[in-house]
């Protein structure tokens, strides 16, 4: 372990390639944790809180399906990271919200979280060297 920031990652508003993939990365990271708990005793799915690591990987999977799949085509992923009452009620949400404005406000919401997530982690060593790599060339 290197205690030490190694990259920079950029974030544009019109970088949409992720995007579209983020839901197939969500996906495998949710099926790699349930296999690596599903091989751990009770008191070591606790000791390592694999309850809420999963409950983690699948709202970031079922926002990656509002985001990049078609909403109404993903409520399978949706649901099961929402509570069972909001779980009901989803059906009849995207039935009358269009799947376009659906997709645009997660998007929103998304971009928003990795902004304030990646924000947190700022280095000035690594943005200084950022800047003079990116500077105007003259």
């Amino acid at each position: 372990h290197l205690d030490a920031p190694l990259v920079v990652v950029e974030i544009r508003d019109d970088s949409n390639t992720a995007m579209a993939i983020q839901w197939t990365l969500k996906r495998h990271t949710l099926e790699m944790f349930e296999r690596l708990f599903s091989g751990m005793t009770d008191q070591e799915r606790v000791t390592y809180g694999a309850d809420e690591v999963l409950r983690s990987c699948r709202t970031k999977l079922a926002l990656a399906s509002l985001v990049s799949l078609d909403p109404a085509r993903s409520i399978g992923e949706i649901a099961t990271a929402l509570p069972p009452a909001l779980a009901k009620g989803l059906p009849v949400l995207l039935k009358v919200v269009p799947a376009g404005m659906i997709r645009v406000s997660a998007g929103g919401v998304w971009r928003l979280r990795q902004r304030l997530a990646f924000s947190r982690l700022r280095d000035p060593s690594i943005e200084r060297a950022w800047a003079q790599i990116h500077a105007p060339r003259g």
